[in-house]
């Protein structure tokens, strides 16, 4: 299974578990402070509106058009950035009363 050649003795094999073979570092539970501290709601929100209203954004600081008509990146920043306004403080709000601050 986990046989491995001793450097001592060439052309002999002892048997190795292979857990002891590959070690792994240690995992920390709080490896980001900040992220282990907000709620997964926050998360998703905050990247619901930088996802969605990046489109519109590009557009309009890249458009060399003095009117730009961003139609669809209008719309798509419009139906992500409310709801993930309202996921950021539903999950503010989860936080504060997780902590009792509220």
């Amino acid at each position: 299974m986990g046989k491995t050649q001793a450097t001592s003795a060439p052309g002999k094999f002892m048997n190795v578990p292979q857990s002891s073979a590959h070690t792994q570092p240690p995992i920390y539970k709080e490896s980001s402070p900040l992220k282990s501290k907000l709620p997964a709601l926050v998360w998703i929100g905050m990247s619901m509106m930088v996802v969605g209203t990046s489109p519109l954004l590009l557009v309009l600081w890249l458009s060399k058009d003095p009117n730009p008509n961003p139609v669809g990146p209008g719309i798509l920043s419009f139906l992500t950035f409310w709801p993930g306004l309202g996921l950021v403080i539903s999950g503010v709000m989860r936080w504060l009363r997780r902590d009792k601050l509220v």
